[in-house]
């Protein structure tokens, strides 16, 4: 798992998001290894990712700076439980 890690959180430079890159990252990693399949943690990574794109587009357009913790853990709060449900699955 350090390689992932190390390889997304080098090119940032904010603490924030490479703390929550740091779990996204591991929580990916999880879900791929307990459900034996990589789909999995790519439907994950989707959610997430769209969730995050829809609510910083839509925070942007109302014309406030977008706020990363916010939306990262906006975003988290629907793409965990769909993690914790793919692996419940298999």
């Amino acid at each position: 798992f350090a390689l992932p890690v190390l390889a997304t959180t080098g090119f940032t430079t904010d603490p924030e998001a490479a703390t929550f890159v740091t779990y996204a990252v591991l929580f990916l990693g999880y879900v791929a290894l307990a459900s034996r399949s990589t789909v999995a943690a790519m439907i994950v990574h989707l959610i997430n990712n769209t969730i995050a794109l829809v609510i910083a587009t839509q925070v942007s357009a109302s014309g406030a700076s977008p706020n990363f913790p916010t939306i990262a853990i906006a975003a988290s709060v629907l793409a965990i439980p769909t993690g914790i449900a793919l692996v419940r699955r298999t």
